[in-house]
C-alpha cells in the first residue's frame, strides 16, 4: 500500500482568480505565462529544444552545482510554502549557473512563505493547516510587503535551519513577522507566472523556470522506469523540476515531493528517450497523460518563478 504524508493545499478557483488580478495590478504585468511580455519569448521553447535533439531539461543538475538537493520533510500541512520554495530556489540557481543573473548562491528560507500566504495575503481566513498556492505566489512576488529571504536570523525569527515550528506558529490570525524580516523580504521579490496547461509547464521548465503546482491527485511509488501513477486523492503542492521526452515520444515531467528522501519508494533511475538518469531523492516522473488526468480531476493551479533582476542576493 502506498503511504502518503501530510498535505495542506487549499484549492479554490475564486481565490486564485482574485490573486491573478491582484498580481497583475500590483506588478503592471499579466500573471499568465503565455500572455506576459516577459515570458512571451519562451513560448514554444520545449518544442524548439526537441527539434534540436534535446531530450531532457533537468533543473536539479545546475541546482546541485551549489549544494546537494535535500528533499523537504513536512510534518504539518506546509506543502504550499515548501513547493513554492523549491520552485523559486531551482529557478534562482539555474539563473546563476547559466549566467542569466549575477548574485550569491544563497539558500532561501521557505518558512516565511507559509505565514505570508496565510496571514499577509490570505488575511488569516484559514482554520487548521494549509495555504493557497496563489497566495504564496503573491507573497513572494512582493504583495502585502512580501518577498523572499536567505537563511539567517531576523530579530526573534531564527531561520538559520529549517524550522517548521516557527512557520506554523507564525501562520495564524494576527501574527506578524519581525520588522527585520519584513525589511529583508522586501529587498528580494520574484516574478510569478501562472502556467495553465502542459504546454506552458513544459515551456517554463525548458526556459529554466521551475514550477509549484497544486492539485487534488497524489502519485504513488515509482515503477522500474522511475514513473509514478495516480494513486490517491489529496490537495497537495509539489515542485516540478524537470521535463523530458519519454521513450514513446511523449512528454514527461519530474516532480519533487516534500515527504522526505524515501517517498515515494521504488527505483530512482529514470529511463527516457535520452537514456538513463538518476533521479534525486524525493523525485519521480509522471507522464503527460497522467498530468492531464490530474488536472481534470479538480481545478488546479501552477506557478513558475524567477527572482527579479536587480534583487538577487549579493
Amino acid at each position: 500500500m502506498v503511504e502518503f504524508g501530510p498535505t495542506g493545499c487549499i484549492i479554490d478557483e475564486s481565490l486564485t482568480l482574485e490573486t491573478d488580478a491582484a498580481i497583475a495590478q500590483a506588478t503592471g504585468e499579466s500573471a499568465f505565462f503565455g500572455d506576459n511580455p516577459t515570458t512571451a519569448q519562451f513560448v514554444g521553447r520545449w518544442e524548439h529544444l526537441k527539434s534540436k535533439g534535446v531530450t531532457g531539461v533537468f533543473l536539479w543538475e545546475r541546482y546541485q552545482k551549489y549544494r546537494p538537493l535535500v528533499p523537504h520533510y513536512q510534518r504539518r500541512g506546509t506543502c504550499v510554502a515548501r513547493g513554492t520554495h523549491q520552485a523559486v530556489q531551482h529557478s534562482y540557481y539555474n539563473a546563476l549557473a547559466t549566467g542569466v543573473q549575477i548574485g550569491e548562491a544563497a539558500e532561501i528560507a521557505w518558512e516565511p512563505m507559509y505565514g505570508g500566504a496565510r496571514v499577509y495575503v490570505g488575511g488569516g481566513s484559514i482554520s487548521g493547516d494549509g495555504a493557497v498556492g496563489a497566495h504564496a505566489a503573491a507573497f513572494v512576488s512582493g504583495l502585502k510587503g512580501g518577498g523572499i529571504c536567505r537563511r539567517g536570523k531576523y530579530g526573534n525569527a531564527d531561520l538559520t535551519l529549517t524550522n517548521e515550528t516557527w512557520a506554523v506558529n507564525n501562520a495564524d490570525r494576527g501574527d506578524r513577522f519581525p520588522a527585520e524580516l519584513m525589511a529583508e523580504l522586501k529587498q528580494h521579490t520574484c516574478r510569478a507566472h501562472r502556467v495553465r496547461n502542459n504546454t506552458e509547464i513544459a515551456d517554463s521548465l525548458a526556459s529554466k523556470f521551475a514550477i509549484a503546482r497544486c492539485w487534488d491527485t497524489l502519485f504513488g511509488d515509482r515503477d522500474n522506469d522511475g514513473f509514478s501513477k495516480p494513486a490517491g486523492n489529496g490537495a497537495h503542492c509539489q515542485a516540478i523540476i524537470g521535463v523530458f521526452v519519454m521513450k514513446n515520444g511523449k512528454t514527461g515531467f519530474v516532480e519533487l515531493q516534500s515527504w522526505g528522501a524515501n517517498a515515494p519508494k521504488g527505483p530512482r533511475t529514470l529511463r527516457y528517450a535520452g537514456g538513463e538518469i538518476a533521479l534525486p531523492e524525493g523525485c519521480y516522473a509522471v507522464s503527460e497523460d497522467d498530468y492531464l488526468r490530474a488536472q481534470r480531476a479538480r481545478f488546479f493551479e501552477a506557478w513558475s518563478f524567477a527572482v527579479r533582476t536587480g534583487q538577487e542576493f549579493r
